[in-house]
């Protein structure tokens, strides 16, 4: 397919309503495309060793790169579309956490402005999106997929699962959401039909350790090999999984490379917690205290050791002094609110789930507890329904959510907004038969007799006697 034919699909795909809008999109969709290039690894015998993605982040020749493709590389190519090498000028920077180099090429300024902007907004937990992927996994250079998990990770941010065509050559791909914002990086871990999405926020924070250095220097480097190594990241992709074990010996390999690091215990303690290795799991939490007494994440990582042990009590302790050392950390004040719930100490976890909202407002298991908690002890459902609303648009997977959201539009007659949130949740959980029940109830108030009926004999089906009841009172005509 032409890459015109196929952008012309494209937006019907993503859903655009309006030609101004389309062609603002196929303008994006074929920037990127001449934004994307290829980086290419040769070992001393300049035999390929490695190949993945790498992209314009500035027309100043800035560019984003898979930075465990350097680990036992001799020499580094860059490539464009068009088969043009590109010339390595220096290595800028790593960021550990998203396996990520930020390097500089010898390129003139792109007259179009072809490069890649991180999104200011948020992106929605729902949305669809397209990915650069190497030719190589795509002829045309575009994988279209959904977005189809989404999780708050420790240290790691928000990651999510995408269901993108691509492959270990289409590593490092930039994503676009249907408006043609950039909002994240494909990562390749072993499924050709799914991948992760890094947050894009990756681009832009204070994470990254700067070098700085020419490539014939910097391959020399003695921190080449710590800079370089996926072992950090690939043990935050495990815990995304829980694959715990797994995680725990990823971290081991890289404290072999950097032994003093604190945050590195504390997360191995946390993953050993996990896993009930619980010697290990006070061992590096030891460890970890005693190269840095103030570190939040080791009494975090306890805490959550001592809520799976029903230990309230303990945890309470260690989420207070997680806090203390460090204030601004979102999902410790998560945690506590929801320990104030259980004792029901309401307007303390409220405060709780606010504070945390106020340092991490893409926190949506923090916008979920505060919304639920409105629902049950307000007469404020505005409030409740904005919360809820705010959790489903990040992480539509959290239990109940659309359901909760349906019911307060059902109680403000809001019927058909009322039966978009039911579908969501019925598509999310098939067995939810509360939804199932309450659509009907919203389609009968909006003269859907039959859909209504439908949902209630679906219920009744399931045993639920309510729905017996409102097919008895209100189907016998219909049917």
């Amino acid at each position: 397919m032409h890459v015109k034919n196929l952008l012309i699909l494209l937006i019907f795909t993503f859903l655009v309503d309006n030609s101004i809008r389309g062609q603002s999109i196929i303008e994006r969709i074929e920037s990127g495309l001449n934004s994307v290039i290829t980086a290419t690894a040769f070992d001393k015998k300049g035999v390929q060793i490695n190949q993945s993605i790498a992209f314009f982040i500035s027309n100043d020749g800035l560019v984003i790169v898979n930075s465990s493709l350097m680990n036992n590389a001799d020499s580094i190519m860059f490539q464009d579309n068009t088969g043009k090498i590109l010339e390595l000028s220096n290595i800028v920077a790593f960021h550990n956490f998203g396996d990520l180099a930020l390097v500089h090429l010898k390129v003139q300024k792109p007259n179009n402005n072809s490069f890649f902007t991180p999104s200011k907004n948020a992106y929605n937990g729902e949305g669809e999106v397209l990915a650069f992927v190497s030719s190589v996994d795509s002829h045309e250079g575009l994988s279209y997929g959904k977005i189809e998990r989404v999780q708050n990770c420790l240290i790691s941010g928000r990651l999510s699962t995408i269901s993108v065509q691509g492959g270990e050559t289409s590593d490092c791909a930039p994503v676009i959401d249907n408006k043609g914002n950039f909002i994240g990086i494909y990562r390749y871990v072993g499924n050709k039909d799914k991948g992760i999405l890094l947050p894009v926020s990756y681009v832009t924070d204070t994470t990254w350790v700067s070098i700085n250095q020419r490539w014939a220097v910097f391959k020399y480097d003695p921190k080449k090999e710590k800079l370089t190594s996926s072992f950090f990241y690939k043990a935050l992709i495990l815990m995304y999984d829980g694959k715990w074990i797994e995680a725990a010996n990823n971290i081991s390999d890289y404290i072999k490379l950097e032994p003093e690091n604190s945050n590195l215990y504390a997360l191995r303690a946390f993953c050993r917690f996990k896993y009930g290795n619980n010697t290990g799991g006070n061992n590096d939490f030891s460890q970890s205290l005693k190269l840095n007494p103030n570190n939040h994440i080791s009494y975090y990582a306890r805490a959550l050791f001592y809520l799976g042990r029903k230990d309230s009590k303990k945890a309470l302790d260690d989420l207070l002094t997680s806090v203390e050392k460090n204030p601004d950390f979102a999902e410790a004040f998560l945690e506590l609110g929801k320990i104030q719930t259980l004792d029901n100490d309401i307007k303390k976890a409220y405060a709780s789930f606010t504070y945390s909202l106020q340092t991490d407002s893409l926190l949506a298991e923090a916008w979920y507890e505060r919304g639920r908690l409105s629902l049950l002890h307000s007469s404020n459902t505005n409030n409740a329904l904005n919360d809820l609303y705010n959790a489903g648009r990040l992480n539509p997977w959290l239990d109940g959510v659309f359901s909760m959201t349906g019911e307060i539009r059902l109680k403000n007659k809001d019927y058909s907004e009322a039966i978009n949130d039911f579908n969501k949740a019925i598509i999310k959980n098939p067995e939810d038969v509360h939804a199932l029940i309450n659509r009907g109830v919203a389609f009968y108030n909006n003269n859907l007799k039959e859909k209504a009926c439908a949902d209630w004999e679906n219920a009744s089906k399931k045993g639920n006697t309510q729905a017996i009841r409102l097919l008895q009172r209100n189907c016998l005509q219909t049917k």
